[in-house]
């Protein structure tokens, strides 16, 4: 608003939604990550509830839709394929990355193992996949992405500072993705590879998430609250 303070100007309910499955209108009740495409027109969401959602906010209708054992993360891939980020099931059916297409909603066609997977950034300018899992980060290549059976081939894999590896976000314009772990929040460099804490927000823990404006540099990130692992606040620096 004119005072600088942020205003909603959006917002979407997974239960109000009659462009999806009756099964999964409920799931989105714990969304974790969403992810904006096409200048903010288009938003990639999931929650752990099992349930990922591509979005037009524009016209307003569910685009994909897949039901996924505790998503904590997906990009949008070439070839307009989805890449969803799954963890945590007892059943050994999530613990994986999973390839969709996006014309073909719910119907997997590649998954790799990634343990406590809770990140996934797809990399345009190094034709790379980046991983991260609940002890490190491993970076993917596509292959066969021209074929109706494309895979992801693991070519490194570099281990976490510390455990708990929650959220990882490329910075605009930079070679860094801030990435956060259990009780750190960390720099890291995808040229050298290297992890530094980050200069704000380094030593804070149970970091959920966190975004930065490309322009003004404003950082907006999500913390658990105290005895939680949730909070219902967004937290502004800069």
């Amino acid at each position: 608003d004119d005072k600088g303070h942020p205003k909603e100007v959006w917002s979407w309910k997974g239960a109000e939604r009659k462009d999806l499955p009756k099964k999964l209108r409920v799931a989105f009740g714990s969304t974790d990550d969403c992810k904006p495409f096409d200048d903010g027109q288009k938003i990639l969401i999931t929650s752990s509830g099992y349930a990922v959602a591509y979005v037009d906010r524009v016209n307003d209708r569910v685009l994909f839709y897949a039901s996924t054992i505790h998503p904590h993360s997906a990009d949008l891939l070439p070839g307009n394929r989805i890449v969803v980020a799954s963890s945590f099931d007892r059943k050994n059916n999530g613990d994986r990355l999973i390839i969709y297409d996006i014309n073909k909603s719910d119907k997997e066609i590649f998954h790799v193992e990634l343990p406590g997977a809770h990140g996934v950034v797809w990399d345009e300018k190094r034709q790379l996949l980046w991983a991260l899992s609940y002890y490190d980060i491993r970076i993917f290549k596509l292959e066969n992405w021209d074929s109706d059976a494309p895979l992801l081939r693991k070519i490194k894999t570099i281990p976490l500072p510390e455990g708990a590896g929650h959220d990882c976000y490329p910075l605009p314009d930079s070679p860094n993705m801030i990435v956060s772990t259990g009780r750190h929040v960390w720099l890291f460099n995808r040229d050298s590879q290297k992890f530094s804490l980050h200069p704000e927000l380094g030593n804070l823990k149970n970091v959920k998430s966190i975004s930065q404006n490309p322009i003004t540099k404003q950082i907006v990130y999500v913390q658990a609250d105290e005895k939680h692992w949730w909070t219902e606040k967004l937290r502004f620096l800069n």
